[in-house]
């Protein structure tokens, strides 16, 4: 695959916008980046990882997400409350 700076040259933008791009790539699976500028394209063959098992991952990680965003709007509502609690005892 050509390098991050030959991507850039050809189709325009920036390196940055590239690099990224190429990042979201091998975190999908696509490439195997080698260094800051090489990235090799794998083939379906090189994981043992179904559609069906990557959907399973994402779907168990999106439920932990679930519950932590959860957590953190009890913890955002209950700063809410002593916060108004503080300025009713300021005002009175």
């Amino acid at each position: 695959m050509p390098s991050t700076r030959e991507i850039t040259t050809e189709l325009g933008g920036s390196r940055a916008t590239t690099s990224a791009a190429l990042h979201l790539l091998a975190d999908e699976g696509f490439l195997t980046l080698k260094d800051k500028s090489t990235a090799v394209v794998r083939s379906p063959e090189a994981t043992d990882e179904t559609p069906e098992s990557r959907l399973a991952d994402v779907r168990a990680e999106l439920l932990a997400l679930r519950g932590d965003v959860a957590d953190v709007q009890q913890r955002l509502d209950d700063v809410t409350e002593r916060l108004s609690n503080a300025l009713d005892k300021l005002r009175t």
